[in-house]
Parts: C-alpha cells; sequence; structure tokens
C-alpha cells in the first residue's frame, strides 16, 4: 500500500548501508518489541530472534515488522500496518472483524475497518488496482505458499482463535491462507507458539 513509502521515507533517505543496518536492527527491535507486548518469557524471544527465518527476514530489509507491528495495536490503526502484508496480517483481520462484528455488529464493523477501507479505496483511485499485481507473484521462485492444501491449517488457527477469543492463533494463520508467502515470513508462524 501506499502509505508504507511514509513509514520507511526516513530510512529511505539514509545512505544504502546505513539504511540496510537500520531495516536489519528495526526488525529486531519490533519484533521484541511485539513479543514482549504479547507476554512471551524472554527465552521464547531469544529463541525467535535466534531462528534463521527472522534473520533473512531482517537481512532481506522486508517490511514485515511493520505488519507485526499491527498485531498490537488498536485494530482501526492496526489495519494499516498488518494489510500492509497481506500474507502476515489476514489472519488476524478476519479475528478482528468478528470481534467487531461481536461487539457492535455492522456499525462496530464500520467503525473500524471504514479508514482503512477509505485509504485503499483512495490508492486505487491514485494508483490504479495496484493488488491485482500480486497474482503474478504466485509463480515467483521465492514463492514458498502451501496454497491451496494450507487454507486448511489457516482456517483452524482461525477458528481456534475464535472460539477462545485468542488473537494469537489467528496471527499465525495468515502465511497458510495467502497464495504467495516468501519463505522468511513462515518465522511469524511462531508467534502463537
Amino acid at each position: 500500500p501506499p502509505w508504507i513509502y511514509l513509514a520507511v521515507s526516513p530510512i529511505a533517505v539514509l545512505p544504502p548501508e546505513v539504511g540496510t543496518a537500520g531495516m536489519f536492527v528495526l526488525t529486531y527491535l519490533v519484533y521484541s518489541f511485539v513479543l514482549y507486548r504479547l507476554n512471551a518469557k524472554p527465552w521464547v524471544i531469544l529463541a525467535f530472534l535466534c531462528n534463521s527465518f527472522t534473520f533473512m527476514n531482517a537481512k532481506n530489509g522486508n517490511v514485515d515488522f511493520l505488519a507485526v507491528l499491527g498485531f498490537i495495536l488498536p485494530p482501526q490503526i492496526g489495519l494499516f500496518f498488518v494489510l500492509i502484508k497481506p500474507q502476515i496480517g489476514i489472519g488476524i483481520t478476519v479475528f478482528w472483524l468478528f470481534e467487531a462484528w461481536k461487539k457492535g455488529k455492522f456499525k462496530e464493523v464500520l467503525r473500524v475497518f471504514a479508514p482503512v477501507t477509505i485509504a485503499y479505496l483512495c490508492s486505487f483511485l491514485i494508483y490504479g488496482l495496484w493488488p491485482l499485481k500480486i497474482a503474478g507473484m504466485t509463480k515467483d521462485v521465492y514463492n514458498a505458499s502451501l496454497w491451496p492444501i494450507g487454507v486448511l491449517i489457516g482456517l483452524v488457527l482461525i477458528v481456534k482463535s475464535l472460539k477462545e477469543q485468542n488473537p494469537l492463533y489467528a496471527m499465525g494463520a495468515s502465511p497458510f491462507l495467502a497464495p504467495y508467502v516468501n519463505f522468511t515470513s513462515y518465522a511469524l508462524v511462531l508467534f502463537p507458539f
């Protein structure tokens, strides 16, 4: 989404070596902070940070850390972050949708989802239907999606999340629901555990 440019523009103006190092450090800091806020034990945080997928994600300068930051924000704001990368945030988005419906039916769904929906519609007016370009990514050499078989795993995690009213399982469901996932994003499947 276009608003990602706003989030990374301070880093983009730095010399490439400094910007790369900044993205690397930010990835580790945000993952640590989010895991801490999700009440992970220190040894769990350390184990997650030592995961080779986490390292590769940070090394490649991915913006997965911004999507993960959305996990701990209020849904109305968090949606702007988690939907940066649907292969990371679609599970929690479904969870928030059900929670909003349960809390206040259509009125609450509208309150929570209207801002991000309007932002997406505006971006389509400016940039065209840019999400359609994602369809070509399914043939990408780096696609490690388990699509469509993985959808069953993702749905089980979302149902468990809704039954237990625990967003953690929904956080880990997204990579299984997406037709495109880079292998480094599978580190986030560990969040519920």
